[in-house]
């Protein structure tokens, strides 16, 4: 789909100052696009190595963690490094051990597993490195700062805890012995001026780290090695995403051209190795070279392989681990191709399902790569992302990665949630979180992530911004060399994109292995043909000589000796590309409704036998499956949300479905082109009766089946969908009247524990969460049985 265009600037911004830095007009309006419009920022944005670095003690806590940990260094106590398992908290550990080692510290660290111990300070972990020690120090980095209760077990363990952290604070905090965190009340010193405050606010992990190993380093007198962690915090800080900006734009500049002169050696070993020239090395080859095979080893592996490359001085253990690094990194592509195969497969089957978010869950899925997947499905969809499957080490427990875009911050979706979760945390963009599918099934967390992104007054069509647009004389290898300059290429300085209008088309290939690459030659209203790569684009239905706009990025191509301008070309706009997508949005489905005809039954029977369309008949409820009794040639069409026959030409509707996923479930994966609606019950159901008559049969179950049923006889007999009866099930379970076996989710067997009032059933918050979904079902029901025609086309989504 093709996205609409925001344009940042429309027209050349007249500024003396900064075209007295520039003596460009492209690039003043580049850095007015980035609210750079005086002198003195521009040159700073211009030369990001000369711009200052805050000082460390602007922390409230600083001076406080310096003396704790001098201290523990003159008493030789043992220091321990908590870490984290990706790009930003590998190179936060591995640049503090290094410091810790510089100044004599006798120091380990801990890097969690991504699997067993998830993010965060785990409890098992503390317990297991604190209570060998006599006297203890743990210092977190790129973590910590949402573990209250682990911070209070150590200290129970008379442990002090240092937290370095970058990530949003819930309104408690842990009660640590120093908080390091810009974004913790308080953790500043007062009278900061603003931008100070704001660029310590963009600090991924590993500078917050950084600002640690400084304050140390400034203590012990040996401030010129902290240039030696520069390259970790180049990494890092690129490796996390946050905002190229301020601090961050000068910490990634200098660790930049340090790593290009060689200054790491582990780092050095891995660029040559993937075959980045070292010398012209940009933060787009760390963010895409580096960065993934750092993370692979704590998606895949284990992170110790990542720190060793950067710690270690070792030739021989440094190519180890570039080798692993380079295996891990491929397992991790593959891995990655499946699952997105796998989640846009599931998407497709109800795509109507998908229109404000994707929230899926398979228990098959890598716990390693369901993030960059959800990335990879952001890409596609252009819709915040929920990816979930189940934890390996506990039963029941569910886990997830979710990344977002730009209006919907994912952080807060979790914050309202947060008291069905067993833990979450992360920022605006992505973010975490587990729960026991045993109180929450995934249903109702689905549900809830929905109707909360559903309230959200936000346009979801997909968007691109454009820097600007140009004239086809601005196109040469110097608008290349101009657009380096903003170099380095970040969040919140991304590579710019520029428009041109009112092209033609003279020719087109496509190129690659799998020809999958389109290759166009464009002549500009000068004359002059210019040449265009659209990666990733296998079709193209624009005839030769049509007229379309561009928006793209210019790259340098070097080929055969010849240097030559080309368009990386991110979105076409085009008529007949614009005809083809509302071709593709029609309305196909057709609506017929039955819906207040009374004593036609018969002649619908006679209909059913003796149509040529292959049909299927919506009819759950006990009461009506027994009206198709009589009638075996029609009998054999009865269908559930369970058994949902495919390629068919209709369904009939003889029950109503409980909500409006679940009628697009069933129109999607039918395939129907015709709905029809009858006459269906459309009463509505009661909390009370409905707990009261699932006890009763669950006692039935007891006395005369062994205690054995499956949940769908259940639902038959309620009436109510999965997710309504096995909600149902948890509550009863949760309350102790019933103790529930299951191995499959679909048979069960039920043991009767004690009888429960039902005055104590509904003071429990899971009866409110029945309850809420039972009122959403009758409203639906009601909604449905009410709706014009016109309005079943919305809900129907056709």
């Amino acid at each position: 789909m093709a996205k609409k265009w925001i344009f940042k600037a429309e027209e050349y911004i007249n500024n003396p100052e900064l075209d007295e830095v520039t003596g460009s007009r492209v690039l003043s309006t580049l850095l007015a696009n980035r609210g750079i419009t005086d002198l003195n920022s521009a040159k700073a944005f211009l030369n990001p190595i000369s711009d200052k670095v805050s000082s460390p003690f602007n922390f409230a806590d600083m001076e406080k963690a310096v003396e704790r940990i001098k201290q523990a260094v003159d008493n030789k106590e043992k220091i321990t490094i908590y870490g984290d398992f990706d790009a930003d908290g590998i190179t936060s550990t591995s640049l503090l051990y290094l410091t810790l080692k510089r100044i004599g510290a006798d120091v380990g660290f801990y890097i969690p597993d991504r699997d067993t111990d998830g993010h965060g300070l785990n409890m098992k972990a503390l317990n297991k490195f604190i209570s060998g020690f006599q006297k203890k120090l743990i210092i977190t980095v790129d973590c910590g700062i949402s573990n209250v209760s682990e911070v209070a077990l150590a200290k129970t363990f008379k442990a002090d805890v240092i937290i370095t952290d970058h990530h949003e604070a819930q309104e408690t905090l842990p009660d640590a012995y120093a908080v390091i965190n810009p974004k913790a009340p308080d953790s500043l010193i007062e009278n900061l001026d603003f931008e100070t405050i704001e660029s310590l606010n963009c600090l991924a992990g590993v500078g917050v780290a950084f600002k640690l190993a400084c304050a140390l380093l400034e203590k012990y007198d040996d401030e010129e090695f902290a240039k030696e962690l520069l390259p970790l915090v180049a990494v890092g800080t690129v490796g996390d995403i946050v905002p190229l900006v301020k601090e961050n734009r000068c910490l990634v500049t200098s660790g930049l051209e340090l790593i290009r002169q060689g200054a790491h050696f582990g780092l050095t070993k891995l660029v040559e190795n993937i075959k980045i020239p070292l010398k012209t090395l940009t933060s787009e080859n760390i963010s895409f070279g580096i960065v993934p095979r750092i993370n692979a080893t704590g998606r895949l592996d284990s992170p110790l392989l990542a720190f060793e490359l950067l710690v270690s001085k070792d030739e021989e253990k440094i190519n180890e681990c570039v080798e692993k690094l380079n295996e891990l990194n491929e397992e991790r592509q593959n891995l990655c191709d499946e699952t997105f195969k796998e989640a846009v497969q599931m998407i497709s089957k109800t795509p109507n399902l998908f229109k404000k978010s994707i929230v899926l869950y398979s228990p098959d899925w890598h716990i390693g790569i369901i993030g960059i997947v959800a990335s990879k499905l952001i890409e596609k969809y252009h819709l915040p992302t929920f990816l979930m499957t189940k934890d390996s080490h506990e039963e029941g427990r569910i886990r997830c990665s979710c990344r977002s875009i730009k209006g919907i911050n994912v952080f807060e979706i979790l914050s309202l949630m947060g008291e069905k979760f067993l833990n979450f945390g992360g920022h605006k963009m992505a973010g975490g979180f587990s729960f026991d599918s045993k109180i929450y099934p995934f249903e109702v967390i689905r549900n809830e992530i929905n109707k909360i992104i559903d309230a959200q007054d936000f346009d979801f069509s997909p968007t691109l911004d454009i820097d600007m647009l140009l004239e086809p004389q601005d196109l040469s290898l110097n608008l290349v060399n101009e657009i380096e300059k903003l170099q380095p290429f970040g969040a919140e300085n991304q590579p710019p994109v520029f428009a041109m209008k009112d092209l033609s088309l003279k020719n087109l290939k496509f190129m690659g292995v799998d020809s999958n690459h389109l290759k166009m030659y464009l002549e500009t209203p000068l004359n002059n043909i210019v040449e265009c790569v659209k990666w990733n684009t296998p079709k193209f239905n624009v005839p030769l000589n049509s007229k379309l706009d561009i928006a793209f990025e210019p790259k340098i191509n070097e080929y055969n000796g010849n240097t030559t301008l080309q368009l990386d070309v991110c979105d076409v706009h085009s008529e007949f590309l614009k005809e083809e997508e509302e071709k593709q949005v029609q309305h196909t489905l057709k609506i017929f409704d039955h819906r207040k005809k009374t004593d036609i039954f018969s002649q619908v029977m006679k209909y059913l036998s003796e149509t040529k369309l292959s049909t299927g008949i919506f009819a759950v409820n006990k009461d009506t499956t027994a009206l198709f009794d009589e009638f075996e040639d029609v009998k054999n069409k009865l269908f559930s949300v369970q058994n949902i026959p495919q390629n068919l030409d209709q369904i009939m509707l003889f029950d109503c479905p409980d909500d409006e996923e679940e009628l697009k479930e069933l129109i999607n994966r039918s395939g129907a082109k015709r709905v029809q609606f009858m006459n269906f019950n459309s009463q509505g159901l009661n909390s009370k009766d409905f707990i009261s008559k699932l006890s009763s049969m669950m006692k039935f179950c007891v006395n005369n089946k062994n205690g054995e049923f499956d949940i769908y006889s259940l639902m038959k007999s309620l009436p109510a969908g999965e997710e309504t009866v096995k909600l149902a099930l948890v509550l009863l379970e949760q309350v102790e009247m019933i103790s529930l076996e299951s191995e499959d989710e679909i048979n069960y067997k039920v043991s009767f524990v004690k009888p429960v009032k039902f005055s104590d059933i509904e003071q429990e918050n899971l009866y409110s969460e029945l309850e809420n979904r039972i009122n959403e079902i009758n409203s639906f029901r009601k909604r449905l049985y009410n709706a014009s025609v016109d309005e079943l086309h919305t809900i129907c989504g056709g």
